[in-house]
């Protein structure tokens, strides 16, 4: 794994800002994974990832069980061995791998805000 793939990990302090905020919405898109936030914070998980260790995969079967944290606050975030996880108030945990098979994408992770434009739609 490339230092580049790592660096949104290594300061996985900046993903504190997701603790307490509640998904909004939540899409399977192609062969990665987007939670936008009230408060206009977007996640972007560009690894595989599962639910509550179902890999989710883009069907609808996939979209029904992602929907399932739309209204929830995220109670934390951790780095745990080869995966970065975000557990859920309720009790749902949400595991994106950082291991090389699992990877899509150089960046294994994007957060950003949304545009006021994003916010109105």
């Amino acid at each position: 794994m490339t230092a580049r793939a790592l660096d949104p990990v290594r300061h996985l302090q900046l993903l504190d800002e997701l603790i307490n905020r509640v998904v909004r919405e939540a899409e399977l898109v192609h062969d990665y994974v987007q939670l936008r936030f009230h408060g206009g914070l977007v996640l972007t998980l560009n690894n595989a990832v599962e639910l509550d260790g179902h890999a989710l995969s883009n069907s609808a079967a996939g979209r029904t069980l992602l929907a399932s944290v739309i209204g929830r606050a995220v109670n934390d975030v951790a780095r745990a061995a080869d995966a970065l996880v975000l557990n859920f108030r309720g009790g749902s945990r949400l595991t994106m791998s950082l291991q090389p098979q699992g990877r899509h994408s150089p960046e294994a992770l994007e957060l950003h805000r949304s545009t006021p434009a994003e916010l109105s739609a």
